[in-house]
């Protein structure tokens, strides 16, 4: 299982918004993508997928098999 760790960053983690750099590195890990369009800054990561938010820390981390 691919697994990412970012900061949480106030964002809604029902539909957390990625940086280019955390959508790049993701892919680089291996993560599939159903959406990834630099241009328009719009990165949507394929389901199925797992989000755990640590709210102590202040991160979420992705998980995809």
């Amino acid at each position: 299982m691919k697994t990412f760790t970012m900061s949480a960053a106030g964002r809604d983690p029902r539909k957390p918004k990625l940086s280019l750099a955390e959508a790049s590195q993701m892919a680089e890990a291996g993560f599939r993508f159903s959406i990834f369009q630099p241009a328009t800054d719009e990165y949507v990561i394929s389901i199925p997928y797992q989000l755990a938010e640590d709210r102590l820390h202040g991160t979420m981390t992705f998980m995809q098999s």
